[in-house]
C-alpha cells in the first residue's frame, strides 16, 4: 500500500522534528516536508500535495484559523490535523468549523498519534479527549438544538464508533460482546436519532455533530 503523504508544520525546530519522526516510523505514512512558517507552509502543500498536514495552531504571527483555507487550495485534498500544547477552546471550535479533520495535542505517544492520523485518512474526525471542554460541548449542543438530532446513548456511541472503523455487525457484536440482533437495534436506533437513511449519512451527521 502506498503510504500516506504527509507535511509538518511548526515554528518550533524540536518539536517540527520530533513529529515527522514519530510519524516517518509509522510505514503507513512519508513525511515529505516540513515547514517553519505560513510562507513555507503554502508552498510545500503545493509541491508536494499531501494527504495530510499537521499544523501547529499558533504559527509565529500566524493563527491556523487563517491557513486552513488557503492550504486547501493549495492541496485540495489533504486532510489538515491540528497540533497544540493548549486547550483554546474558541480557536479549536474555528478550526473545526473552517474544515480540520482533527486536533491533537502535542504530547501525544507515537501510538496515539499514529491512531488518531489512521482515523482521520479513514474519514473520521478527531479532537484528543482531553480537549472536550466546556467550549466543544457548547459547541455539539448547538448542533443538536439546530438539527432536530436527538441524543445518542454511551452504547450507541460505542456502536457509533465502531461504525466509523468500518466494522461489521459480526465484529461489532464480537467488540463489545453483544448479540448481532442488538447490535442492529442498536444500529436502527442511531439511523433513527441521527435522521439518516443509511450508515453512510448517520456517519456524515455524526461527524457534524463531533461525535466520532
Amino acid at each position: 500500500m502506498t503510504p500516506a503523504r504527509v507535511v509538518v508544520v511548526d515554528d518550533h525546530p524540536i518539536v517540527l522534528r520530533g513529529v515527522a519522526d514519530m510519524i516517518g516510523d509509522a510505514p503507513e505514512f512519508e513525511v515529505v516536508g516540513t515547514a517553519q512558517d505560513a510562507r513555507q507552509a503554502l508552498q510545500k502543500a503545493e509541491t508536494t500535495r499531501p494527504d495530510l498536514i499537521l499544523l501547529d495552531l499558533r504559527l509565529k504571527d500566524d493563527l491556523a484559523t487563517d491557513l486552513i483555507g488557503l492550504l486547501k487550495e493549495q492541496a485540495p485534498g489533504a486532510r489538515i490535523v491540528i497540533l497544540t500544547a493548549y486547550d483554546d477552546g474558541e480557536a479549536i471550535r474555528e478550526c473545526l468549523k473552517r474544515g480540520a479533520s482533527g486536533v491533537l495535542l502535542k504530547d501525544a505517544s507515537t501510538l496515539d498519534l499514529v491512531r488518531a492520523l489512521r482515523s482521520i485518512l479513514g474519514g473520521a474526525r478527531v479532537v484528543d479527549p482531553r480537549l472536550t471542554g466546556r467550549e466543544r460541548r457548547d459547541a455539539r449542543d448547538e448542533d443538536y438544538i439546530e438539527g432536530g438530532y436527538q441524543r445518542l446513548s454511551e452504547r450507541e456511541l460505542e456502536v457509533l464508533r465502531l461504525l466509523a472503523r468500518g466494522l461489521s455487525t459480526r465484529e461489532m457484536a464480537a467488540e463489545l460482546a453483544l448479540k448481532p440482533n442488538t447490535i442492529r437495534s442498536y444500529t436502527q436506533s442511531i439511523l433513527e436519532k441521527l435522521q439518516a437513511n443509511n450508515r453512510v449519512m448517520a456517519l456524515a451527521n455524526a461527524r457534524r455533530l463531533r461525535l466520532i
